[in-house]
């Protein structure tokens, strides 16, 4: 990082080696640092939030991460980030939107879409975690947690009110 003071990856690097060896106060340090550098702020905001989950601090982490995305829309990495850990800390209405706006960022992020359809699926919104599986496996045909989670759907039973069907309480989905 001392030859070129801007590369990110550099930075990103000592920070995740910083994380591995719990060199809790050197993390706090660089990261003050990064923050106060306007192109390597991301990077410091990132590590923070690292930190803090590290420290089983999510909310804190989640608030960096928040602040992360508002002040850089384009960052990818605080954007998968902040919704793993939205997911993570079983908040699907939260997690839901930050995936939302994660897969107009990336369209083309299988893993995206694959997540956007748990979401869905934890929120009881099972057509449009079919939709997101499809488009999951639109990018990625290999997709196999995708393709079984597509599955698992196909036959998992469907409200009545979704056929209008007094005779029954549920019915199974066809899909052949």
């Amino acid at each position: 990082v001392d030859a070129d003071p801007e590369y990110r990856p550099g930075w990103q690097e000592l920070g995740q080696l910083l994380l591995k060896q719990n060199r809790t106060s050197e993390i706090r340090e660089l990261a003050a640092k990064l923050c106060a550098d306007s192109q390597l702020k991301a990077v410091g905001r990132l590590l923070s939030a690292r930190l803090a989950e590290s420290q089983s601090e999510f909310d804190e982490a989640i608030t960096v991460l928040e602040a992360a995305v508002a002040e850089s829309p384009s960052d990818l990495e605080a954007h998968s980030e902040l919704c793993r850990l939205l997911f993570e800390r079983g908040l699907p209405t939260d997690a839901e939107a930050a995936l939302e706006r994660l897969v107009e960022l990336t369209p083309d992020d299988a893993s995206a879409r694959h997540n956007l359809g748990l979401c869905y699926e934890r929120s009881g919104e099972l057509e449009r975690a079919r939709a997101a599986y499809t488009a999951s496996l639109k990018i990625d045909a290999s997709r196999l947690n995708t393709r079984e989670r597509l599955q698992q759907l196909s036959l998992a039973p469907v409200p009545l009110s979704a056929w209008h069907d007094e005779e029954q309480d549920t019915v199974h989905i066809d899909d052949s």
